[in-house]
């Protein structure tokens, strides 16, 4: 358990199935999840626009990318998004603030298609045919590294691996460099990658293997898809007032991995209160929560059991912003998507949300009508493989100190 006050958010960066740059999610978040469900789609998306922006000056990105030697989907789609959104800040900092800006991403499988792709060309050119290093997307630490060599930025790079939770506790590491002097700056995120095997067949599995576990109660289906996000973190004092929103708090489920559902259900909970307190808030100060449900029945309705036992009766009250049905489901890079949400909640009144209601004692996801800028949003990651990491982010400090003032 950390306390991370203080941390802020200059600003995101993201590409979804709906497209390259954090407008594009932010359009869907506006529009709410009453729009088509996303297909199961690369985030490379076809944007047209996309080359254009990407290529256009001022861009030391695009200098590094004409002279490597590969050219890796993702990686490429990662350093379109900081480019197209965080331009200004990782392009203007100078030669001191790039060596101390670290580089932070969850990734557990991104690394599928290229794998795929090295063996399949040993197995039909022959081994001696095959250069591993025309093949570097292998090694799941590639995209950070890649970010780190394509900005000349000189701080820690890490990989977190740690499950469906790696994007959040990716967050939550980077916040915590800031928070301990380690680093002024740090990009904090996750990628995920669609593997593009044999996409046709792939997909209409996957699709009808999900369809059968879709909750009926809760309604809506999540298809899988690709995307990736990131933060930029610094300090408060070094945000000086041009922070997003600030990270108060964040943990990440300890101890003996639980057994039964009811000890998943638990450690779950106490994650949650953990992360509330450590941020020194309380249940009733958070406003919204951005869980990691997606349609499938029993692991939905694990979550509606964790969060009754956590905000009791005030649940059904409570706002809800479902990130799988907007986005696809992302698997690690949802939980950075969730909070890139989350940033955008705090700082506009125009996103759509849901409720749980109990009218027929059965819980159901109804819309609902209207919203407020958000003060503090409640950010988890809960996966199958039981890795679960919660986040809290509030207004920024330069902003609550002018509206208490």
């Amino acid at each position: 358990m950390s306390n991370t006050a203080g941390v802020a958010v200059l600003g995101v960066a993201a590409a979804t199935c709906h497209g390259t740059g954090v407008d594009q999610l932010f359009a869907q978040l506006r529009r709410g999840r009453r729009d088509d469900s996303p297909k199961a789609a690369h985030a490379v998306a076809q944007d047209a626009a996309f080359g254009h922006r990407f290529l256009a000056p001022p861009s030391r990105v695009a200098a590094y990318l004409r002279k490597t030697r590969t050219r890796d989907r993702l990686t490429t789609q990662l350093l379109g998004a900081l480019v197209i959104d965080l331009a200004h800040e990782l392009c203007s900092m100078t030669e001191e603030e790039r060596a101390e800006t670290a580089v932070v991403l969850g990734n557990t499988g991104s690394n599928i298609e290229s794998s795929h792709a090295f063996f399949r060309t040993g197995a039909e050119l022959g081994a001696r045919a095959v250069n591993p290093a025309d093949f570097p997307a292998t090694l799941l630490n590639y995209p950070a590294a890649q970010v780190s060599h394509a900005f000349e930025l000189l701080g820690a790079n890490a990989t977190i691996s740690s499950g469906i939770s790696s994007s959040v506790d990716a967050v939550g590491y980077g916040a915590e460099l800031i928070s301990l002097g380690r680093e002024r700056f740090v990009i904090a995120g996750g990628v995920e990658q669609l593997p593009d095997l044999n996409v046709g067949e792939e997909h209409d599995s996957l699709e009808v293997a999900h369809s059968e576990l879709l909750s009926p109660r809760v309604g809506f289906g999540t298809e899988p898809s690709e995307g990736l996000g990131a933060l930029l973190l610094a300090s408060e004092q070094e945000a000086k007032g041009r922070s997003l929103a600030q990270i108060r708090g964040y943990r990440s489920a300890t101890g003996a991995e639980p057994s039964t559902l009811d000890e998943v259900r638990d450690r779950a909970v106490a994650t949650l209160r953990g992360v509330v307190q450590s941020s020194g808030l309380t249940i009733a100060d958070i406003d919204v929560v951005f869980p990691s449900m997606s349609g499938v029945a029993v692991r939905d309705a694990l979550e509606i059991s964790v969060l009754r036992r956590t905000f009791g009766g005030r649940l059904p009250a409570l706002p809800i912003v479902l990130i799988k049905p907007v986005a696809g489901e992302c698997h690690t890079a949802s939980g950075v998507l969730q909070c890139i949400a989350a940033v955008y909640a705090i700082q506009n009144d125009d996103w759509r949300a849901q409720r749980l209601s109990y009218g027929n004692g059965e819980p159901v996801l109804v819309e609902s009508n209207g919203t407020t800028r958000a003060e503090n949003a409640l950010v988890y990651s809960m996966g199958a493989d039981k890795s679960f990491s919660a986040l809290v982010l509030s207004t920024p400090q330069h902003q609550t100190a002018h509206t208490a003032s």
